[in-house]
């Protein structure tokens, strides 16, 4: 392959201007010259070491890139010939000490843009975790219209009989759950296991494999077994957790968590509950009061984790509460009354929130959203000049409609001089 590039590289490179390749491909079949690409992107950058990256950037006049800094940093914890007790790791050792390129970009000052708008998972629940502890609700998230009244999270406790083998640094009775709630939901296009170490997810690989269904759905890609480690990049329709650790044979719990207790661990579990498109099943051992080392904030995130699912569990949303409030403009009154005088058969509601968006007024028929408006007052349009307002705007509306809603977007001049016009387009939705 590397003789069939050196003999055909210019031709391919004609024929084929954009190239995705890994960064050790890049090295194998790109010649090591200065430019020989006009861009060179970079993806999940805060894996990537700086080491690495830079014979890359060297081949490329301007380079791009994309990471998030509170995903997984480079790690030696599966480094070739390392050979590290998961369970016996205290939370003092620092497994996650190396640069990234993405550490490197922002240190260097290149110009940075952040994406706020969550598009993976389909209900904000599913998001709302991470959103407050660990991208402090900075992210912008909408439950897609139609699934509000889905059940996203489910947890399934162990009973107190469970048993962590401390011997194996496995949970046989977690895995067997695990097994049977895959195999109860084949509905689903793809799914994606995670475990808390690795011997955990190998156990439960091998007991799909006995399996000949599940044995085809892993050969096909669309059942994949991961440990916390190894599934920053994964997504899937089903996500289902393996916490693992639990009450051994003596009837004792131990706080050690493997990888999620130590530097980085934050980082892991943000991973982890960020992977679902449409449901997480959390399979536990233990309840988050058993964590009482609260000292260590890894394990703080874990045990508020724990505590967020188990009040979904009850029904209860410990923080959809705290998001989306703003004003009742008198003016989303007005123009509420309007439409309802012109739509006799639809609700009107102001100042509606949906996630952490509010819209002026939403317009509902048999309990279902039909449109949302988003109004621009006079003073907002003076006032939002610059660009990266009106950038913000044309992408919060493209979000809008990959979330499913219809949204009309309309200012104050508009209403004032074309109101029949506008509530005319209203009605025709």
């Amino acid at each position: 392959m590397t003789l069939f590039f050196q003999y055909f590289y210019s031709i391919l490179k004609f024929v084929y201007p954009i190239w995705i390749l890994s960064p050790d491909n890049v090295a194998n079949y790109i010649p090591l010259k200065q430019h020989e690409f006009t861009v060179g992107i970079f993806d999940e950058a805060s894996q990537m070491r700086v080491e690495r990256s830079i014979p890359l950037i060297y081949r490329c006049t301007r380079n791009i890139v994309s990471g998030d800094d509170k995903q997984l940093r480079p790690s030696r914890f599966f480094a070739a010939n390392t050979t590290i007790d998961e369970e016996s790791l205290t939370s003092s050792e620092e497994l996650d000490n190396v640069e990234s390129l993405l550490d490197k970009a922002k240190i260097a000052n290149w110009s940075s843009f952040t994406l706020m708008n969550h598009y993976r998972s389909d209900c904000e629940e599913l998001i709302n975790f991470s959103n407050k502890y660990i991208y402090d609700s900075k992210l912008l998230c909408i439950t897609k219209n139609g699934v509000f009244n889905n059940k996203p999270i489910e947890v399934i406790q162990m009973p107190e009989t469970t048993v962590y083998d401390r011997s194996t640094n496995t949970n046989p009775d977690e895995a067997k759950k695990v097994v049977d709630i895959v195999k109860s939901n084949e509905q689903y296009k793809k799914i994606v296991i995670i475990t808390f170490n690795q011997k955990q997810a190998d156990l439960i690989q091998n007991m799909c494999y006995q399996f000949p269904f599940l044995t085809a759905r892993i050969e096909a890609d669309t059942l994949r077994i991961r440990s916390i480690e190894n599934v920053q990049g994964d997504e899937a329709d089903l996500v289902v957790i393996s916490t693992t650790f639990g009450t051994d044979a003596d009837g004792k719990f131990l706080q050690n968590f493997g990888p999620v207790g130590q530097s980085g661990g934050k980082n892991r579990i943000n991973v982890m509950v960020t992977r679902a498109k449409e449901k997480m099943i959390v399979v536990k051992s233990f309840k988050s009061d058993a964590i009482t080392s609260t000292n260590n904030d890894n394990l703080f995130i874990l045990k508020m984790f724990l505590f967020y699912v188990e009040n979904l569990q009850d029904n209860k949303n410990i923080i959809t509460a705290e998001t989306a409030q703003s004003i009742d403009k008198p003016i989303n009154q007005t123009i509420a009354n309007e439409l309802a005088s012109q739509i006799p058969d639809c609700e009107i509601k102001t100042n509606y929130a949906i996630g952490s968006h509010n819209f002026n007024i939403a317009i509902l028929k048999d309990g279902k959203i039909k449109q949302l408006i988003l109004f621009d007052e006079l003073s907002n349009l003076q006032s939002n000049t610059n660009i990266e307002s009106w950038v913000d705007s044309f992408d919060n509306q493209k979000y809008y409609i990959d979330r499913g809603y219809n949204v009309l977007r309309f200012n104050e001049i508009e209403w004032n001089f074309a109101k029949q016009t506008i509530i005319n387009k209203i009605k025709n939705v």
